[in-house]
């Protein structure tokens, strides 16, 4: 054992939580810096860790403390999340919403675990538990994590794809998920959410790009549109040329009368005019690249339009190891950002731009771009300045930033000493050479890939199809693969979680027909037994008293267990019932019984026939060992999913010549503790079955009677200060007080013939008060009783 499993339950939730919270945080966006967002969630959390410590401390329910989870833990964590996301709240809604598909794999595979793997200490239990919860953390920050953000982060439509589905979906699926304890449907709930955080991660990938293709769509149109101008400027240079060649010979012309004329100072004035024309229609070259230079070309001439001095520095070869598009979006942006900051100085002779390229081994491209800024400025966490917001804004710097994400490169903005400085480094992953046995490589990995599918679609279709699984087992040579993959051939119980009960089965005999026959002597009343009675083991029932030939008490047994496991569990995960002995075939001869007592030797009528009422409380009985195996899959599908275990025991109230009271006991332990009870009482005279309503008149009004009889009672020892119930005129709202008992409600016939009415505990008063009872006497009821009557 590896601990103790109250602390264990504690322990899995912190594994759960933890799950949560680093999946919300590596889908989030902070809007402050690392070191304020790691501050403000540690201390989120550490609050979270103190308020369930002062929780225990101050004596509330372990059980209570770990239910209330979602409101004492998971909110405020919630909370913490959308104060540090720079996101709006419906994209930060999705973060949590992805993360609560995460919460409810890990609670199905608890109960997976649990109904299959035993207790909650066990050593599979936990590597189980902990496997998934790594693998989930891996699939969200391996594959989700980029896509996630690129898409629903930062598109302000995007988020309805996740947020509203996929948050119904983990509502239906959390309450079907605590509806159930069937083992197949467990197991279908955990593939189908399993499956779809797989579709979203798929999903998300491809939306992710297919938006960067349509980015890089917009980059090209934007790029041919480049080349376009630049193109029409080379053929307006070219037609400058000719018209420059064509009016060559006038030009020199004109410079030989000048030279003539000895006029050098008219001379050097045309030669420089000339000189002008003869820039114009140049052009320029800033790399070997031509994509490359078309972009620089356009962004310079903007540049200088603007009166802007340009200092370029581009080393660049005809051929670079990165796609073209993408360093002229990364260029074109940050030219064009420099551009317009330069127009927002008012000196023209203080307005520069400095840009450098450069490719280091062919593997390592340098960007940067350093221009003039008046205007100081700040920085945001993910390096974007602080500027106004208005429309198209930052949407360069977006671009910009997508582009480096995809080469595992990274930018840096800066704003120093009146300059603002951009850089920006991309890394070549591309390789040159295929490694050898590349293609059986990729086969090996695709043949691996359909075993291990076809494994697990086999174990899938043998465990929820055990119809399917019965018949396999009867093929040759495939049953033993079978057996080996269905998790019932194991025997795995359910761990410490098991309803236990004992449960008395009533037998009438023929009775006597001979009256002459020797009568065994008259029984005793007996007092109500404080303990109740164990069964023996369900294969040898023995016998409690003496027998008599009127009827004998059984002992059978219920519970949690089939007969090859131990004491807790079937693999079904529901009670089985184990007859008592004279319903088995192959049981042996029947052992002595514990009888009903005879009507007095004297009486010479023969004893009443009390089969029918026999079988009534048979049924019964077993009707209630039903209601209490619901109320405890009620209790292990809805409370909080650790220990639940139910035992129900049953005392002989009363067993003489008149009635025979048998009275169930029912404890439930699921953190707290709750008890009902219910008892039965049987009339050997008339063979009987009594309810409380046959003990009245017909028609009469014995509800009212009764519950007024007992609510005098409850105020009277409230005002003695004996006790504490529920009733108007205290701390209790109108709901909680009690009104008037049930037409069914639970009574017995104690010894002195006295009617007792009892009520489960919190029925009618704290759980303090235990389960109460009030008496009331034949005198009392006397005007309403059914004569002859059992009372009094």
């Amino acid at each position: 054992m590896l601990f103790s499993a109250e602390w264990g339950k504690f322990l899995w939730e912190g594994i759960v939580f933890l799950t949560y919270v680093l999946i919300c945080a590596g889908l989030m966006k902070c809007r402050f810096s690392k070191t304020a967002s790691l501050l403000a969630g540690g201390g989120t959390l550490v609050g979270i860790v103190l308020l369930q410590a002062a929780l225990l401390l101050s004596g509330r329910d372990s059980t209570l403390v770990l239910t209330i989870l979602p409101l004492t833990a998971y909110l405020p964590a919630v909370i913490c999340l959308h104060i540090l996301s720079r996101s709006g709240f419906f994209q930060t809604m999705a973060v949590w919403t992805i993360a609560s598909i995460a919460y409810f794999v890990l609670k199905m595979l608890w109960k997976i675990l649990i109904r299959y793997f035993g207790q909650l200490t066990s050593f599979p239990f936990w590597v189980g538990n902990l496997l998934m919860a790594g693998v989930l953390v891996f699939l969200v920050f391996r594959f989700l994590r980029k896509p996630f953000q690129t898409y629903v982060l930062e598109n302000k439509t995007n988020w309805l794809l996740l947020s509203f589905p996929v948050f119904m979906i983990f509502l239906l699926f959390s309450y079907v998920g605590s509806s159930t304890t069937n083992g197949t449907l467990l197991l279908l709930l955990l593939l189908t959410a399993f499956s779809i955080l797989l579709v979203l991660i798929r999903v998300l990938t491809s939306s992710s790009a297919i938006a960067r293709m349509e980015e890089s769509e917009k980059a090209a149109a934007i790029q041919l549109q480049m080349q376009r101008r630049e193109y029409e400027d080379v053929c307006k240079k070219m037609e400058m040329g000719r018209t420059y060649r064509h009016d060559m010979r006038h030009h020199l012309l004109v410079l030989e009368g000048l030279a003539k004329q000895g006029d050098t100072e008219s001379m050097a004035r045309y030669i420089g005019n000339l000189n002008g024309q003869l820039s114009e229609i140049e052009k320029e070259s800033y790399c070997e690249n031509s994509t490359v230079n078309a972009v620089l070309a356009s962004c310079i001439g903007k540049a200088k339009k603007a009166h802007c001095v340009v200092t370029a520095k581009i080393h660049l070869p005809g051929d670079i190891p990165f796609d073209e598009i993408d360093v002229c979006i990364i260029l074109a942006n940050a030219l064009e950002n420099a551009v317009n900051a330069c127009k927002k100085v008012y000196e023209e002779e203080k307005r520069y731009i400095r840009v450098t390229a450069e490719l280091v081994d062919n593997r390592k491209l340098a960007l940067s771009v350093e221009n003039p800024c008046n205007t100081p400025l700040s920085f945001r966490a993910d390096g974007y300045p602080i500027v106004p917001e208005r429309e198209d804004h930052g949407i360069g710097l977006r671009s910009i930033n997508a582009v480096t994400k995809k080469y595992n490169g990274m930018f840096q903005c800066e704003c120093k000493e009146g300059k603002f400085c951009f850089k920006a480094v991309l890394f070549n992953q591309k390789k040159s050479d295929a490694p050898a046995g590349g293609g059986n490589r990729k086969f090996s990995k695709k043949l691996a890939s359909s075993v291990f599918l076809s494994m697990f679609a086999f174990f899938f279709l043998v465990n929820c199809m055990p119809v399917m699984a019965q018949v396999l087992i009867q093929v040759p040579g495939l049953g033993t693969l079978v057996r080996l993959a269905d998790l019932r051939s194991y025997g795995f119980h359910w761990g410490d979680t098991s309803f236990k009960a004992v449960l008395p089965v009533l037998e009438a005999e023929e009775p006597a027909t001979n009256p002459e026959e020797e009568q065994p002597e008259k029984s005793t009343p007996t007092s109500p037994q404080t303990t109740p009675i164990q069964p023996e083991p369900a294969e040898s029932l023995s016998s409690v008293n003496e027998p008599t030939n009127e009827s004998a008490l059984l002992s059978g047994t219920i519970s949690m267990e089939s007969k090859e496991t131990s004491s807790h569990s079937s693999v079904e995960g529901s009670p089985t019932i184990q007859p008592p002995a004279q319903f088995r075939p192959d049981t042996p001869a029947e052992p002595d019984r514990p009888t009903l007592p005879t009507p007095p030797a004297e009486s010479t009528l023969p004893p009443p026939d009390t089969s029918d009422g026999v079988e009534d409380l048979n049924q019964q009985l077993e009707a209630y060992i039903a209601q209490m195996r619901d109320k405890f899959l009620w209790y292990v599908a809805r409370k909080y999913e650790g220990y639940v275990g139910m035992d129900t025991t049953y005392q002989i109230l009363r067993n003489d010549d008149m009635l025979l009271s048998v009275r169930f006991e029912t404890t439930i332990n699921a953190g707290g503790s709750g008890q009902y009870s219910r008892s039965f009482t049987l009339d050997k005279q008339t063979g009987k079955l009594l309810e409380l309503g046959d003990l009245f008149q017909p028609d009469s009004d014995y509800i009212a009677l009764i519950s007024e009889e007992i609510l005098r009672q409850m105020t009277q020892q409230v005002e003695a200060g004996e006790a504490d119930y529920f009733i108007p005129g205290g701390i209790w709202s109108d709901e909680e007080c009690f009104r008037e008992i049930a037409a069914d409600q639970n009574f017995y016939i104690n010894d002195q013939n006295q009617l007792v009415v009892v009520f489960d505990e919190y029925e009618v008063a704290p759980g303090s008060m235990g389960m109460p009872e009030f008496i009331l006497t034949a005198d009392l009821l006397k005007e309403i009783l059914q004569q002859p009557s059992v009372l009094g």
